[in-house]
């Protein structure tokens, strides 16, 4: 754990983890596991614009692109301060992606 990081009380912990809630997977793996082979189902809707599965993952590898090459690499902290948008969440996945840690 990431020092200064303050863990869940465990009873709690273990509340979402017998619920099925916390699987003990990466965020990622959620977006674009192997069990998601298939591109196609709604992913993400923002307005009247919807991404697939495989349109968001595109934009967030394409995101995640432009992070790493504005110099933000593993590890590092960066503020994410957007409106709850399909920005905000391709923007926190990319953080994930590249291995920074999103706040």
């Amino acid at each position: 754990m990431l020092n200064g990081v303050v863990s869940w009380p465990e009873d709690a912990a273990r509340l979402y983890r017998d619920a099925g809630v916390w699987a003990g997977k990466p965020l990622l793996d959620y977006v674009k596991g192997p069990e998601l082979s298939d591109p196609s189902p709604v992913a993400l809707i923002d307005g009247d614009r919807q991404w697939s599965r495989g349109e968001l993952w595109s934009d967030v590898e394409r995101r995640a692109a432009g992070l790493h090459g504005v110099g933000i690499d593993p590890g590092d902290r960066v503020i994410v301060q957007l409106p709850n948008s399909a920005d905000f969440v391709i923007t926190f996945l990319a953080l994930l992606w590249v291995g920074a840690i999103p706040i």
